[in-house]
């Protein structure tokens, strides 16, 4: 690792240093009494004076530190800590939604933590950078690492890098390999795939597809993709977000009339819209459902252990289905790069900060730890990582990717305002529960746009 050389080359300097310092150099005063002043000076060359110890805050939207995201994130802070034993970290951990309250509470104290997980987003960027919370980076650090196209610009705004991103995410359909094939059910290619295995699997006892309503985002998501299938173009739904005009087109209707037909079909569980995160993938982890909606991060699953065997081995991803009678195909991506790390501005270790950073994301760190631990899709290139032992799931997932051929970018919430999010992910959920129809929910989509773009 490169800070590990760097510490090399320092510590080699340092005895070369000491080396001199130690030996006599003026042999004629050999046997001559040394002033107190020498000795002194001789002693501080012997032993190096130690570098300050350096605390730094870090705060994560991942609270278990035992698998998947929340290991890799430990795995990479200790590697940093090894080549530099003079910082330590002061972590804390929660789940998305409490983690998006505490973080406002932090903007709001304006008492940022030194490092911290960051969307990249608009709706969660631009607070942070127009408040000066953010530090901003040099993109010139960054250009040996390899980063994909369009993943520093998710943290770009006016020309200005203020993040690092950690995730390549889009959404995709993963199976139960076994329960699928123990009742007969082939991989689902179409909704009307989804809708049948739904009919065979719900009269069995067994939850066909597990969806989290209560975060609202993952409903959100699921709707964009259908509407994807839809239109076929993966800028139109965006482009209609923000100028306010999704009410006037048919193709947007359309997209999410098909959600409520999955939704009058029982393809969710019935609980979904009030089942948190954790829940609906339990239900999943613990085989009470066939398949479950999420995206790409989920990939640790095939290497989590502390899924029952039975299950994980199993674990399968495929392409979100399509829509027969819809153009668009299963190679059009809901993809885009949102998490990731920014800096305060306002550390008292902002430098060292950075470097923490700069380090868990450095290829040969972040790309070689998060593919090889089955962990994530990292947001650069990674095939010099491949070890030919990938698990079934890391070949789905790549595979995925791969072949894509179109990719949206942000996500319809995260265009806008934060506050334009957290209406529209509001509306979206009353949308999912029948509390207002398809129409109506664009025309109000419409008009959060207006407000949005009034702020």
């Amino acid at each position: 690792m490169k800070m590990k050389k760097l510490l090399a080359a320092l510590l080699t300097g340092i005895m070369a240093v000491s080396l001199v310092a130690c030996g006599n150099p003026n042999p004629a005063s050999a046997g001559e009494d040394k002033s107190t002043e020498t000795t002194k000076e001789t002693e501080a060359a012997k032993t190096p004076e130690k570098s300050e110890a350096v605390t730094l805050k870090f705060f994560s939207n991942v609270p278990d530190r035992t698998a998947g995201l929340g290991l890799l994130e430990e795995t990479n802070l200790n590697s940093f800590k090894e080549a530099n034993p003079d910082v330590n970290f002061e972590t804390e951990f929660l789940q998305d939604e409490p983690y998006k309250m505490k973080i406002q509470t932090y903007m709001q104290s304006k008492n940022m933590p030194d490092m911290w997980m960051q969307w990249g987003h608009p709706a969660a960027l631009m607070p942070v950078v127009q408040g000066g919370f953010a530090a901003e980076l040099n993109p010139d650090d960054y250009k040996d690492y390899g980063f994909v196209p369009g993943a520093l610009e998710a943290f770009t705004i006016d020309g200005k890098l203020y993040g690092l991103p950690k995730n390549a995410d889009f959404w995709v359909l993963y199976y139960n390999e076994k329960i699928l094939n123990d009742n007969g059910i082939a991989v689902p290619k179409t909704t009307d795939d989804l809708i049948a295995a739904a009919k065979i699997l719900n009269a069995k006892g067994i939850q066909a597809v597990s969806l989290t309503g209560k975060d609202r985002w993952p409903t959100a998501i699921t709707l964009e993709n259908l509407i994807l299938r839809k239109t076929a173009d993966p800028k139109a739904f965006n482009d209609a977000i923000k100028t306010g005009t999704t009410s006037s087109n048919e193709d947007f209707l359309a997209g999410v009339n098909e959600f409520i037909r999955l939704v009058d079909n029982n393809v969710f569980q019935p609980s979904y819209l009030s089942d948190d995160y954790g829940t609906a993938k339990n239900l999943f982890i613990q085989g009470q459902a066939a398949m479950y909606v999420m995206g790409s991060w989920e990939m640790g699953m095939g290497s989590d252990e502390t899924i029952p065997e039975e299950v994980r081995k199993n674990i399968r991803a495929t392409k979100f289905p399509t829509v027969n009678g819809f153009p668009g195909t299963a190679d059009d991506l809901v993809m885009w790069y949102g998490g990731g790390y920014a800096v305060s501005a306002d550390s008292p270790n902002k430098e060292a900060a950075i470097k923490a950073v700069s380090h868990m994301l450095d290829p040969d760190i972040y790309a070689k730890n998060s593919w090889q631990k089955q962990i994530a899709i990292p947001p650069m290139k990674y095939d010099k990582y491949l070890t030919g032992n990938e698990n079934n799931l890391q070949k789905d997932i790549t595979e995925i990717i791969s072949s894509a051929k179109s990719t949206t970018g942000a996500t319809f919430i995260d265009m806008l305002t934060a506050s334009f999010k957290d209406a529209s992910e509001g509306l979206t959920l009353e949308m999912s529960g029948k509390m207002v129809s398809p129409e109506e929910y664009l025309s109000q989509l419409d008009a959060l746009v207006k407000e949005a773009n009034a702020e």
